[in-house]
């Protein structure tokens, strides 16, 4: 019975943590790609 209870648990708890994962990877995406555009203007300039 506790092993099922955990079961449960965790695969109802993976999407919140797969959903935070992937919100931050894309949080630092956008801000690494503003920083590399800010760094080639300044070379083009």
């Amino acid at each position: 019975m506790i092993e099922k209870n955990l079961n449960i648990e965790s695969i109802g708890a993976f999407p919140n943590f797969y959903n935070f994962l992937i919100q931050s990877v894309f949080r630092i995406l956008k801000s690494v790609e503003f920083y590399l555009r800010i760094g080639n203007g300044d070379k083009l300039k």
